[in-house]
C-alpha cells in the first residue's frame, strides 16, 4: 500500500501519528517498502559516507538507521547555533568510536547532582547555601561541559530569549510573564542617584524577592556590600547561569531560596533566626516597632506582562502591594522588625497604584499606602503621563519645576539620557527662552501637540508640504480635485486643526472655572483668618461665586466636558494644599528615564521607593478592632471616589454625618485643604490628615455601631487571632497560601 502512496503523502501521515513508536514504525516501514518511482540505489561510497564506517557495516546497517542518520547530518549541518559550542575532548572520544559524522558540535550536559538529605544544621534541598570551597588547581584538560558556559558571554535579554522557550514539549523553565531588568548602565544611575540615602544601609540585610537575571541585585549587592543577601527566586532552574556564578564565588553573602517569596508561608520560613541571625522579632509594645530599622533592606520585583489577576484585583501587583501596606500596619512579615525600607520594581502604568498623578485614579489602595508610608519615591520609569487620565499640562510642568528647584539646592544633578520628559522640555524651553519655562508649551492651550502643528503650518505656508499626492498645491476649487488622494501630511495638518478648534474651546471652559474655583478657595481663606474688616461682605460675594460656579458646571452641555472639569478643578486642589496632598508632587528629585531596551521582554519598569512611617496612636490601640473600622470608613466612603463628602459621611451609618462634622474641623477649614461648600468637595480630594480626624471622632461617638455590625454590612472579616496582637495577618497567609499555583 505504502507503494501507491505519494512522498508528499507519506510524510503527512508519518507527521500524523502522535506517538513516537508509530513513528518511528512508519519510518522503518516507509523505507524499507522504497516506492516504485525511487532513484538509483546508493553506491557504497555513499552509504560509507553517510553511515561514517566502512562498506561491510554499511551494508549490515539497516535502510531506515542508514537514512535516518544522513538525515541527522543534513540537518545538523543547515542549522546554524545561536552560542559557540565547546569541545568536549571525552565527548568526542566516545562519539568517534560510535561512527558519529561531527562530534565535536555535541555538547554534553552535566550529570545531575545527587539529591541532598537534610543535614545537622537542619538545611534542605531547596535552599543552596554557598560553602568556601578548598583552593585547587584546575585541570588544564578538563572543559567545562555545562550547557549553559557558551552562552555565559552574551548579553542578559539573549540568553533569556533563549531559555525562555526551552524545556520539553517546548514548555519554558519558568514564569514567562515576569520582566527583568537587563540594562546595567540603568542600575549605576539608580544606585548613584540613591548614594545619599542607601549610605545608611551599607553591611545590612538584603531580603531579594524574585531577583531574575540578578542584574540589579548584583549592582546592589556590590554596591552595599550586605552581611547577608537572602535570593528568593522559585524559578531558580530558568535563571541557573545568571544566579550560580553568584553563588560559587568563595567570598560569596548570597542564599538562595527556591520558593516564592510573594507566597507568605514561605517567607515567614525565611524570617526566622536560621536565615537572619541579625534581626530581632520586636513584641507589639516596643517602641522601635515604630522606627526605621535600617539593617534590613527589602527588594522585590513584582512586574508581571500581561498582568496576572488573582481573585477581586486586577493584577497580582495590586494584591501584593496591598497586603505589604497592610503588614506596615500590623507590623507582620519582615515589618516585625521594625520599619523597613522596600524598593519595589512594578511595570510602568502600574507605579500609578501607590503613586497617582490625577484625582480620578487616587483610590483607596493610594489612600492605604499614603497612611502607610510617610515617602514614597518613584526613582525611575518612563517619566510620561500613562493611561487615560492625565493632568494639564500647566501643573505638570509647575510641579516638575519645583522639584528641579529642590535638586538645584541639593546638589543632585541627572545624566543627560535619563532626563524626565517634563524636565527635558523645561530644559529646552529655558535654553531658547533664556529662563525656565513656567508651562510645557508657551501658547496659552497648554497642549504638546501645538508645536507639531506650528512645524507643519510653516511647511505648509512655505510649500514644503504638499496637499495632494502629486505634488500640486494648488488652490483650485474645482470639483475635479476633491477627488485627488490627500497627503498624510496635510491629513495631519487638518486633524490637528480640528483638535486645536475643539481643545480650544473646552480649554477656555475648564480654564475659566478652574480660575473661578480658586478665587472661591482664596475668599474662603480670607474669611477663614479674618484677614478683611469687612466679612459679611467677603460672604456674600462668596456666595455669589459659588452659586456661578455651580449653574455653570449644570449648563455645560457635554457630560465629557463637565467632568473634564471637575478633575481639573480636584487637581488643582491637590496642589494649592501645603503641602501638596499627593506624594508624588512632594517629591525631591525627578525620576530616571527608563527605556524599552533596557528590560526584558521590552516593557517599561518602574522603581519605587517605599518607606514606612509609624502607625497612628488610634490603630495601635486596640488592634485589629480599630483597624476593621479604620478599613470600614475607607472602603465605604471610595465606594463612589466622586461622590460629596457629605454623601460620603451619610453613607458610613446614621447620624454619622452629624457627629463627624461638628468634630472634625478639617474638612471645612480652606487652610488645611478643607471646603466650607461640602456639596463641591469630593471624596477623592481628602487627604490623610482628614481620615485621621474622622477616625479619632468615630470612636468618641457614644452611638457609634460595633465592630462585627460594620463588618457583617461591609461584608468582610479581617481575622483576629484571639489575642488582639498579631493576629491580624490571618488574611495575609490565606491569600498566600491561595497564591501557590501562581
Amino acid at each position: 500500500m505504502l507503494r501507491l502512496i505519494s512522498k508528499t503523502n507519506r510524510s503527512l501521515l508519518w507527521r500524523s501519528r502522535r506517538s513516537p513508536n508509530i513513528q518511528r514504525q512508519c519510518l522503518r516501514c516507509i523505507h524499507q517498502n522504497a516506492p516504485l518511482r525511487s532513484a538509483k540505489p546508493p553506491t557504497p561510497a555513499s552509504v560509507t559516507e553517510a553511515t561514517g564506517d566502512d562498506t561491510s557495516a554499511g551494508q549490515n546497517t539497516p535502510a531506515s538507521d542508514t537514512l535516518t542518520k544522513a538525515k541527522s547530518k543534513r540537518t545538523t549541518a543547515r542549522k546554524k547555533p545561536r552560542a559557540p559550542k565547546i569541545k568536549d575532548p571525552q565527548a568526542t572520544s566516545s562519539q568517534k568510536d560510535e561512527g558519529d559524522p561531527d562530534p565535536v558540535k555535541l555538547v554534553t550536559k552535566p550529570a545531575r547532582k545527587a539529591k541532598s538529605k537534610k543535614d545537622a544544621s537542619g538545611s534542605s534541598k531547596s535552599q543552596r547555601t554557598v560553602k568556601k570551597a578548598k583552593n585547587s588547581a584546575p585541570d588544564p584538560g578538563n572543559v567545562s561541559t555545562k550547557p549553559d558556559d557558551a552562552i555565559a558571554d552574551l548579553p542578559v535579554a539573549d540568553v533569556l530569549r533563549t531559555r525562555y522557550g526551552r524545556g520539553r514539549r517546548r514548555n519554558p523553565l519558568g514564569d514567562t510573564r515576569r520582566v527583568h531588568v537587563v540594562g546595567e548602565g540603568l542600575c549605576d544611575d539608580i544606585l548613584e542617584r540613591m548614594r545619599p540615602s542607601l549610605a545608611k544601609h551599607a553591611g545590612c540585610d538584603i531580603l531579594d524577592i524574585n531577583p531574575g537575571a540578578g542584574v540589579f541585585s548584583s549592582k546592589l549587592h556590590d554596591f552595599l556590600k550586605p552581611r547577608t543577601h537572602i535570593l528568593m527566586e522559585p524559578d531558580y532552574k530558568l535563571y541557573e547561569p545568571f544566579l550560580q556564578p553568584l553563588l560559587d564565588d568563595k567570598a560569596s553573602k548570597y542564599v538562595l531560596y527556591e520558593k516564592s517569596g510573594i507566597v507568605w508561608s514561605h517567607l515567614e520560613k525565611v524570617l526566622s533566626k536560621e536565615h537572619l541571625p541579625f534581626q530581632e522579632p520586636l513584641t507589639k509594645d516596643d517602641p522601635r516597632l515604630d522606627k526605621p530599622n535600617d539593617t534590613l533592606l527589602v527588594v522585590a520585583n513584582l512586574s508581571y506582562h500581561p498582568k496576572k489577576s488573582f481573585r477581586g484585583f486586577s493584577s497580582l501587583t495590586m494584591l501584593v502591594l496591598h497586603q505589604l501596606m497592610a503588614a506596615v500596619r500590623a507590623h507582620s512579615l519582615f515589618q516585625k522588625y521594625g520599619l523597613v525600607r522596600m524598593l519595589i520594581w512594578v511595570t510602568d502604568e502600574e507605579r500609578l497604584i501607590s503613586l497617582p498623578r490625577h484625582a480620578a485614579i487616587r483610590k483607596k489602595a493610594a489612600i492605604e499606602a499614603e497612611i502607610s508610608c510617610g515617602k514614597i519615591f518613584e526613582i525611575a520609569s518612563s517619566t510620561r503621563q500613562t493611561g487615560y487620565f492625565c493632568r494639564g499640562d500647566d501643573i505638570e510642568a509647575e510641579q516638575a519645576r519645583l522639584a528641579m528647584k529642590r535638586m538645584e539646592e541639593s546638589g543632585i544633578t541627572t545624566p543627560s539620557n535619563r532626563l524626565s520628559v517634563p524636565q527635558e522640555y523645561l530644559l529646552k524651553q529655558a535654553h531658547e527662552e533664556g529662563e525656565l519655562a513656567g508651562s510645557l508649551n508657551s501658547n496659552k492651550k497648554g497642549r504638546r501637540y501645538w508645536k507639531e502643528l506650528e512645524d507643519l503650518e510653516k511647511q505648509f505656508a512655505t510649500g514644503q508640504l504638499s496637499k495632494f499626492s502629486d505634488g500640486l498645491n494648488t488652490t483650485n476649487t474645482d470639483r475635479s480635485t476633491s477627488s485627488r488622494e490627500l497627503t498624510p501630511e496635510f491629513l495631519r495638518l487638518r486633524g490637528l486643526r480640528y483638535r486645536r478648534v475643539v481643545d480650544g474651546r473646552r480649554t477656555d471652559i475648564v480654564a475659566s472655572l478652574v480660575a473661578k474655583h480658586a478665587e472661591i478657595i482664596d475668599l474662603q481663606c480670607q474669611i477663614h483668618r479674618g484677614e478683611s474688616s469687612d466679612v459679611e461682605l467677603l460672604r456674600k460675594e462668596l456666595e455669589q461665586l459659588t452659586k456661578q460656579l455651580k449653574d455653570t458646571l449644570a449648563a455645560i452641555p457635554g457630560d465629557q466636558t463637565r467632568q473634564l472639569a471637575l478633575s481639573s478643578i480636584d487637581n488643582q486642589r491637590f496642589v494649592m494644599q501645603d503641602p501638596p496632598a499627593l506624594l508624588y508632587d512632594r517629591r525631591e528629585f525627578e525620576p530616571l528615564r527608563v527605556y524599552p531596551g533596557e528590560f526584558f521582554p521590552r516593557h517599561e519598569l518602574a522603581l519605587l521607593d517605599f518607606q514606612p512611617q509609624g502607625i497612628w496612636p488610634v490603630l495601635r490601640e486596640n488592634y485589629p478592632a480599630n483597624h476593621d473600622v479604620f478599613e470600614y470608613i475607607i472602603a465605604t466612603m471610595h465606594m463612589f471616589p466622586n461622590q460629596s463628602i457629605r454623601d460620603g459621611l451619610k453613607s458610613l451609618w446614621p447620624g454619622a454625618y452629624e457627629w463627624i462634622l461638628q468634630e472634625c474641623p478639617s474638612l471645612t477649614d480652606p487652610t488645611r485643604g478643607g471646603d466650607q461648600d461640602l456639596d463641591m468637595f469630593p471624596v477623592r480630594c481628602m487627604n490623610s490628615g482628614m481620615f485621621k480626624e474622622i477616625l479619632e471622632a468615630w470612636f468618641r461617638w457614644p452611638w457609634r455601631p460595633t465592630r462585627f455590625e460594620l463588618l457583617s454590612r461591609l461584608g468582610a472579616y479581617s481575622g483576629d487571632s484571639g489575642d488582639g496582637g498579631d493576629g491580624g495577618d490571618g488574611d495575609l497567609h490565606q491569600i498566600g497560601s491561595d497564591a501557590e499555583g501562581i
